[in-house]
């Protein structure tokens, strides 16, 4: 793929269809409110009021005191709320109530606009998720009515050691309340275990009661009932009544169970008037529902108390709109733009400190329980930005990745734009070329994305012409198509089911050995339930503190879920079926203020990737303008001004040549202000007069022309958005890394105390911080001695050393013997060993820790305790090759001798040389300089061949017993039946060896390529 081709497709492709969303009242009303009494009447359209009523039954009621005598402040602060949602409800198309609503459209040859009338659209009315907890958590607190229903354990329950553990509570959407309460654990009896393995799957309450009690026969059947109905109530245990937020009619749900149920006739014949209503509703024309609207959230008021009990939205029947086939290349374009654009890093820059604790505690090649992995006394805890449980870990955010060079680029721009007073930077590809940062790769674009965008156009026919421009809407999109869609999926008028067919399958392609999981879960702040309530659409399904009442789906539970990590991911996998998770997500959601097990599932989905961003402006961001950048009909940020308290309002729009129609920017909403219109000016004003000194007010330029457009309707014209998704295309390359990545292993069955190892056990583990500098001289000098000294009074049987670089530059001292003389008489004289060194400036410091074996990383139990002679044996001969080469540095130096170690290490794992040389170009990663084999090519052949008389002497004798500990590991290896995992443990033995040696990186790398030039000349001596 043509990395530098930006005006041609890249790495997405659009889906053949797109979200249409539109406001449903025309922006003319917009235009024609410029007085008060133009505001009042806009409020006397009966369609104006319904959306009133729907979206603030409260300032509904405030109606009637405009034609009272009010004091002039509570009727400017009316006034003002009422313009700010006739703005909304006028030039904001986003959905929300009956301000905006949706339709689907798609691409022919010429484009199409067509707007049916008001009284067309359907609203699509249900209970709001407040509400609907409310009444469960009201009918859950009956126990008559308990005993009718099903129960089943809660999904998130885990095993800990001598606890049961709940990682959090939803404690029916109010968790917020009570943050300290998030999360709760039990004592691992034998009742609760036994009460949460017979509800594994759904149960009886009253048949789990009597099993309870023909188990446990002290305990009689109305103790039993208060002991579950306790698990109920700490969600333990959950009833039907919290049924899936899959299902898409929840609601409809709930009915058909309580109508079966016993004693509740008085409530079900409420909820059967409610839902009655609810239908009648949707039928009503737009305009003629107000007092049906009310009456109905009355009613449900009394059933439950919230303050807002329905939620509506509406879809734009009889609405078509169609764009060109000829945008679709340019659309592309946009997508490929964007994300090259982007200067985030792969993956979760805040895991970095995660996945760095991950490695040191666990290795790459260990797989670790879920909820084992995320709770702090058993685990790692919280990541770093993680509040429910909030952990110990913290985050200082880097700036995002740029290079100086950008970064004086991006400031020449802007700063060209302000002198030449010019509004907008055309983009060439030259200029796009010195926008990227870093030229991603392929295999890190998101598997789909989704972009939202205007396109303006001043009549249809101008935009079959190809006279129009795309506008990215700079901060709205999402990480995966289908997400703006999702919440629309659970009504009748839009069918959805053939497009998130097309979306699934594209991103399968990509991944064909994965599962892509749906995650369900019961937010903790009862109102986001609101946004996760979809219809199922995956095969396979993670529920989080709710019931499973969906068969058609398949269930991954939490403790099936294990997390492995190859030291640049962290990545999911099923235990049960062998294959790696990705959990998704069909809505909206921010995960800021979720529960960690929920947040670190869908961060996990996006470890590989580089996600998309809106322009990044660096140290500019705080200019108080920044021009538009276009590149051709594509806008890819508008221009845009910063109002600080210390600006002047009424000189500013001259000074900087503000246009007059503007959208002022607050958080994630935009409100469309006419600067010309005075009662427009007037909230400017208010919000300007309310900064504070180090505050300001963010504005920036209409993405289209309100008086003129080509989304025009039957009573005027309308401010319309489009959601754009688009399917990462074919790469066969990155379909073979995935497939080709190096997985962990899991070993349930492995014991603590054959794992960890404390200080005071028969491993005693030190670290020696020395810097770098003076570690080879520490190896030939003092350790060899000290070793030599502690093995003559037998205070240890073996021992093995291994270099690390973090946090600071040390080594990595493993002591195995009896515990008593490690404890009594080794650790003495390692302390006073230590003094020593430091006097000598050799060592900064001693510190000891837990040895955690790396038993999944050599093969099991057995395998590791057989491999850690291979680390005996390895470590002194490293040690003896240092001496060695200090010694006589004409025949060999250190570099030298390790190629030649490394050929001989090669021989016990691939016997066969070809096979030596095949697996050697398979990991090598540079190529050594003809200067510096040159030097060193006779000396290297001559060893290789062994006709060097000293290499006959000790070097012989010890790489021997290096070799006999390698091949007593294979034959471990090969009765366990893994034998092809010794190809894979090869490179691993190698890189210890050479970082015993010499140490890592480039020297690592380097000394592998020289033994692969080596191997090369052999094998062709060889023919």
């Amino acid at each position: 793929m043509n990395e530098t081709s930006w005006g041609n497709a890249g790495r997405y492709g659009l889906a053949d269809f797109y979200l249409v969303r539109a406001n449903v009242f025309p922006v003319e009303v917009w235009e024609n409110t410029v007085k008060a009494a133009d505001l009042y009447r806009a409020f006397e359209e009966k369609p104006v009021l319904e959306a009133l009523a729907a979206a603030s039954p409260s300032l509904y009621d405030s109606l009637s005191c405009l034609s009272q005598e009010i004091k002039p402040r509570k009727r400017s602060q009316i006034e003002n709320s009422l313009l700010r949602y006739l703005i909304r409800m006028t030039t904001r198309p986003t959905p929300y109530g009956l301000f905006a609503g949706v339709a689907v459209g798609g691409y022919r040859e010429q484009a199409a606009f067509q707007f049916s009338q008001l009284d067309s659209y359907q609203k699509h009315a249900r209970p709001d998720m407040e509400w609907t907890l409310r009444l469960i958590r009201e009918l859950e607190s009956r126990p008559e009515l308990i005993r009718q229903l099903r129960v089943q354990t809660n999904p998130a329950v885990y095993l800990a050691g001598n606890k049961i553990r709940l990682p959090y509570v939803n404690r029916y959407g109010r968790a917020e309340q009570h943050h300290a309460l998030m999360r709760s654990s039990l004592h691992r009896s034998q009742t609760v275990e036994f009460a949460l393995q017979e509800a594994g799957e759904p149960i009886a309450f009253e048949t789990l009661t009597e099993r309870i009690a023909a188990r446990f026969t002290q305990a009689n059947l109305k103790e039993v009932r208060r002991f579950l109905e306790d698990l109920l109530q700490r969600e333990y245990l959950i009833s039907e009544l919290r049924s899936s937020l899959s299902n898409k009619h929840p609601f409809t749900r709930l009915m058909d169970l309580l109508v079966s149920l016993e004693g509740i006739d008085e409530i079900t014949e409420k909820l059967a008037a409610v839902s009655r209503d609810l239908a009648s509703y949707h039928h009503i024309p737009m305009g003629t529902g107000t007092a049906t609207y009310l009456e109905l959230s009355k009613s449900m008021k009394d059933l439950a108390d919230v303050k807002h009990p329905l939620q509506v939205d509406v879809m734009l029947n009889g609405c078509e709109v169609a764009l060109p086939g000829s945008i679709k290349k340019e659309l592309e374009a946009a997508a490929e733009i964007i994300w090259r654009l982007s200067c985030r890093q792969v993956g979760n820059p805040h895991l970095q400190g995660f996945r760095n604790d991950f490695l040191e505690r666990y290795g790459r090649d260990r797989e670790v329980p879920l909820l084992e992995l995320l709770d702090d006394e058993v685990g790692l805890g919280s990541p770093a930005l993680y509040k429910f449980p909030a952990g110990h870990r913290e985050y200082d955010p880097k700036p995002a990745t740029q290079s100086r060079m950008r970064e004086t680029y991006v400031t020449t721009l802007a700063m060209q734009a302000v002198a030449k007073r010019q509004l907008e930077v055309e983009l060439t590809d030259d200029t796009l070329a010195n926008l990227e940062s870093v030229p991603p790769k392929f295999a890190h674009s998101p598997l789909s994305m989704e972009l939202y965008a205007s396109v303006e156009a001043q009549s249809v026919e101008a935009l079959n012409s190809g006279d129009y421009l795309i506008w990215l809407n700079e901060n709205s999109g999402s990480f995966g198509a289908g997400k703006s869609f999702g919440r629309f999926s659970l009504t009748e008028q839009l069918n959805l089911q053939e497009q998130f067919l097309q979306i699934h399958q594209a991103e399968q392609s990509h991944r064909p050995e994965a599962i892509f999981a749906e995650v369900i879960f019961l937010p903790c702040t009862d109102r986001d339930a609101n946004l996760t309530i979809t219809q199922a659409s995956r095969d396979f399904q993670i529920l989080l503190g709710v019931f499973h009442s969906d068969q058609d789906q398949r269930v991954i539970s939490l403790e099936d879920l294990l997390v492995g990590c190859t030291g640049e991911f962290f990545y999911l996998k099923s235990r049960s079926l062998n294959r790696e998770v990705i959990p998704v997500t069909n809505h909206m959601l921010n995960l800021v203020g979720v529960p960690n097990v929920y947040r670190f599932l869908l961060e996990l989905a996006t470890e590989r990737s580089k996600q998309w961003e809106p322009m990044n402006w660096g140290n500019m961001k705080q200019a108080p303008f920044l021009p538009r950048l276009r590149y051709k009909r594509i806008v890819i940020a508008p221009a845009q001004w910063r109002l600080s308290k210390f600006s002047n309002l009424q000189t500013w729009r001259e000074e900087w040549k503000v246009p007059r129609y503007l959208y002022l920017v607050e958080e994630d909403q935009r409100m469309m202000l006419d600067l010309d219109n005075e009662l427009h000016f007037a909230l400017l004003q208010n919000a300007f007069n309310k900064l504070t000194e180090h505050q300001y007010l963010t504005l920036t330029e209409c993405c289209y022309d309100p008086q003129g457009s080509w989304c025009q309707g039957p009573v005027g014209r309308h401010a319309t958005e489009f959601v754009f998704p688009f399917l990462k295309k074919a790469d066969a390359a990155a379909v073979t890394e995935a497939r080709e990545l190096r997985w962990g292993t899991y070993l349930p069955d492995c014991e603590i105390k054959d794992r960890t190892f404390f200080t005071g056990s028969e491993w005693l583990y030190a670290k020696l911080y020395i810097p770098h500098r003076q570690q080879n001289e520490f190896l030939r000098k003092h350790l060899k001695a000290f070793c030599e000294q502690a093995l003559s009074k037998a205070l240890f049987e073996e021992f093995y050393y291994i270099r690390f670089d973090e946090p600071e530059p040390h080594l990595r001292l493993r002591f195995h013997g009896q515990s008593s003389l490690l404890v009594h008489q080794l650790i003495p004289l390692l302390a006073q060993w230590a003094s020593t060194l430091q006097q000598k400036g050799i060592l900064l410091r001693l510190s000891y820790d837990t040895y955690e074996r790396e038993i999944e990383r050599f093969g099991g139990l057995e395998a590791v305790e057989s491999a850690e002679k291979i680390f005996a044996a390895d470590s002194r001969l490293a040690v003896f090759l240092h001496d060695f080469s200090s010694k006589n540095s004409k025949s060999a130096d250190l570099e030298t001798l390790g190629v030649f170690s490394v050929l001989d290490m090669m021989t016990c794992f691939f016997p066969d040389r070809n096979d030596q040389l095949s697996w050697l170009e398979s990991i090598v990663t540079m190529k050594p300089s003809r200067e510096g084999y040159a030097k060193k090519r006779s000396q290297l052949i001559r060893l290789a061949e062994e006709k060097e008389d000293w290499i006959h002497g000790e070097i012989a004798r010890i790489m021997e017993e290096r070799r006999n500990k390698i091949f007593d590991y294979r034959k471990v290896i090969v009765r366990l039946g893994n034998e092809t995992f010794l190809e894979r443990v090869a490179e691993t033995f190698l890189h210890l060896h050479i970082n015993r040696l010499i140490g890592g990186g480039d020297k690592e790398a380097q000394l592998l390529a020289l033994a692969l030039r080596v191997l090369r000349e052999l094998t062709l001596r060889q023919g």
